[in-house]
């Protein structure tokens, strides 16, 4: 089996198991994990933070992040997809023509205002907000995914992304000899699994929070 189907057919099985999970269920796991990512001395000593935004009732809530961000000072930063310059289609996915950037947002009231739109149905800052690479960078990446495991790999969507977000970001860090961000997977604990086959383009993160469990990577 190839690890294309392998991945598929992994996707296929936690995706179900997270249906059967209950919106309460979720939203005390989610809990869990923001009080684990509170108390991690990354987390207390970061200045700036990427998180994304969950997108429905199976998805761990990152609301209890971001409203801790900002009552503690922290920048803030969202994910926004843009177009991919053309000579930089497929670099590293072959079926890339876009690309994932960190965009500022300032307060929860702005996150509140930013309306669902594009072929996934993602609330964004706007183009205009300012990029977290054009600024003094990111400190804490809260990277989503679908599955995770012990030894902090992570299985997404397929899109490849977040995987080409960090090695552009890794590029930028050595490029300006800044410190390469801690990577944060957080998860339901219908997301751990034993393992996920790896790629290349694979990136193991720091750390991986699974309901109130914390993975560190070996």
């Amino acid at each position: 089996m190839t690890h294309h189907i392998a991945k598929k057919e992994l996707r296929k099985l936690i995706k179900s198991n997270l249906h059967k999970t209950s919106a309460a269920e979720i939203t005390a796991q989610s809990r869990n994990v923001f009080n684990i990512l509170k108390s991690l001395p990354e987390y207390q000593a970061a200045k700036s933070i990427a998180c994304y935004l969950h997108m429905d009732e199976h998805e761990i809530e990152t609301n209890f992040i971001t409203d801790d961000a900002f009552k503690q000072g922290k920048l803030v930063y969202l994910p926004r997809i843009v177009d991919l310059p053309e000579k930089h289609h497929g670099v590293l996915f072959k079926s890339h023509k876009k690309e994932l950037n960190m965009l500022q947002v300032t307060s929860p009231e702005d996150i509140l205002s930013l309306v669902p739109h594009g072929p996934y149905k993602l609330r964004e800052p706007p183009l205009e907000s300012p990029d977290a690479l054009s600024l003094q960078g990111l400190d804490i990446i809260v990277v989503p995914g679908l599955g995770f495991t012990k030894r902090c790999h992570r299985i997404g969507h397929g899109k490849g992304f977040y995987d080409t977000y960090i090695s552009k970001y890794t590029k930028w860090c050595a490029e300006n000899n800044k410190v390469k961000p801690f990577l944060v997977g957080i998860g339901a604990k219908e997301q751990l699994v034993e393992s996920i086959p790896q790629e290349d383009h694979d990136h193991p993160l720091d750390v991986v929070i699974i309901d109130d469990q914390l993975f560190k990577k070996e």
